[in-house]
């Protein structure tokens, strides 16, 4: 019998492709661990549904990822809310997200 470390070092593409395949299935919804992220737009409507990382989504969209990784941090708090905030939505061109924030889905909320 070939020692575990032995086996590893003669088939290294293997067990690549194996760490690839479990790394694929703990994906998004697949991951058990990862958390529901919410998007709301500024009147409190649910706009997106992310599991673990929004940042593919908020790309996708063109929606500012960094400003609401921020506002999921501090717990749902809009972004681009005070008055430098709005400037600056309004110089970037990103006025119409103006209040938006992320929020983590309460446990609750999961099991139902």
């Amino acid at each position: 019998m070939i020692p575990l470390e032995n086996w590893k070092n003669n088939n290294p593409e293997l067990v690549k492709a194996n760490n690839l395949k479990a790394a694929e299935k703990r994906k998004g919804k697949n991951n058990g661990f990862a958390k529901q992220i919410n998007i709301f737009d500024k009147d409190g409507n649910l706009k997106f549904e992310c599991f673990g990382n929004f940042e593919n989504t908020c790309k996708e969209y063109g929606i500012p990822h960094q400003n609401l990784k921020i506002s999921l941090t501090r717990n749902g708090e809009p972004i681009y809310n005070s008055t430098y905030g709005k400037s600056i939505a309004k110089k970037f061109g990103k006025e119409e997200f103006i209040g938006w924030f992320a929020k983590y889905k309460n446990k609750d909320e999961n099991e139902k």
